[in-house]
């Protein structure tokens, strides 16, 4: 059983780029066991309609089970920051998301990212190791996603 940290601060965060090749990735490996997906979104705080935002994601997960929350207040972020203006706080975010995971297993994605096809089956082989991994990024520039494929070039 999985829990899967998403995290943003930003209004378009280009979910779809996450979850489209998750849910194919699930399909293709005939992941069976339950996931659950913790949005942990920066941009509620600041969000004018958070209705319509929640109804995004949720439109997004199909039938795999969503947490969407806010960060926790930090003196950096949120009704009670300190600061004038609120900052993406990438570790409280994360620890927030570790705070909703009902799972024993937890693994991170961050907004604007495509995961390739090999992400989940790695995610699956470091649980059955019960091993931590780590992984790698690619930043990639003027990046071109097709949701027919759930592939990337740029």
């Amino acid at each position: 059983m999985l829990s899967i940290i998403y995290i943003t601060f930003r209004e378009n965060c280009m979910f779809e780029w996450f979850i489209e090749p998750l849910r194919k990735s699930i399909t293709d490996n005939v992941f069976t066991m339950p996931i659950q997906i913790i949005v942990v979104d920066g941009y509620l705080y600041e969000c004018p309609d958070k209705k319509k935002r929640r109804e995004y994601f949720a439109s997004k997960v199909g039938d795999i089970e969503l947490v969407h929350v806010s960060p926790k207040p930090t003196k950096w972020q949120g009704e009670f920051r300190i600061t004038n203006d609120n900052y993406f706080a990438a570790s409280n975010t994360r620890n927030t998301g570790a705070c909703y995971a009902k799972y024993s297993y937890i693994a991170f994605a961050d907004d604007l990212g495509i995961i390739s096809q090999r992400w989940l089956p790695a995610v699956i082989n470091a649980m059955e190791k019960n091993e931590i991994h780590c992984g790698a990024y690619t930043k990639v520039k003027d990046i071109v996603y097709n949701s027919s494929t759930c592939s990337y070039s740029g």
